[in-house]
């Protein structure tokens, strides 16, 4: 097994450089051009831009090959309950498998967030560089490659809780979390989006020494706390 990792540069006709770091796991232990997904994702986010025609100058990379089995699956994970009260703090746990020596466990506190009584949450756990960014939508081919610049390492245990979320289009843009006032409001320019998509309440971290894959879910029912009313 074969560990890349790399910083890329790439270079864009009169725009700074979009810089970062990825590290990528090859189990045939060779490097091919489809080696990095985060490069090839970010070369088809400038090129299709929809807001100029972007030309590529220069595209480079620095490599340093690691072998060895410093890989690990995230191979499952459990909570210490399933049914949740809103605000209560919840342990998870995720369970890792490397590729030599014996399984290992982590853990975190998960605060069940307000305003989701009766719903379920899901909370997809997944290598670092899998949970997306949190940023703002792009008004110029600038905005999009500082976002292609943000993202995180793999070599961490990312958890993303999501709730269904009600929201709207307006533009192509997706707006999420709005009142059904909102809703009626922006009507009919806006896109009803119904139960979709989901909405990003939280996200959790956990550093490993692993390079990691695999991804797993599991789902929280919130009730009511005791004392309320329905």
């Amino acid at each position: 097994d074969t560990v890349a990792a790399g910083h890329f540069r790439v270079e864009v006709a009169g725009h700074s450089p979009l810089e970062f770091d990825d590290k990528v796991f090859l189990p045939q232990g060779t490097l091919g051009l489809q080696y990095s997904q985060r490069l090839a994702e970010a070369l088809d986010a400038i090129m299709r831009n929809q807001f100029e025609d972007a030309r590529l100058d220069r595209v480079h990379v620095d490599l340093d090959l690691e072998y060895g089995h410093d890989v690990a699956t995230i191979a499952g994970a459990y909570a210490e309950k399933d049914e949740v009260e809103e605000g209560e703090e919840v342990r998870v746990w995720v369970i890792l498998k490397p590729h030599q020596g014996p399984k290992t466990t982590l853990w975190f506190d998960l605060e069940v967030p307000e305003g989701h009584a009766g719903r379920d949450l899901s909370v997809v756990i997944q290598p670092g560089g899998r949970v997306p960014f949190e940023t703002t939508p792009p008004d110029s081919l600038d905005d999009v490659l500082e976002n292609l610049a943000k993202g995180y390492p793999d070599d961490v245990v990312g958890a993303v809780v999501q709730a269904a979320d009600v929201g709207l289009t307006v533009e192509g843009k997706a707006m999420g979390a709005l009142p059904l006032s909102a809703l009626a409001t922006l009507s009919p320019q806006a896109a009803f989006l119904g139960e979709e998509p989901l909405a990003t309440l939280d996200r959790y971290f956990m550093a490993t020494q692993y390079m990691l894959e695999g991804s797993v879910s599991l789902q929280l029912r919130v009730k009511t706390k005791e004392g309320k009313g329905k």
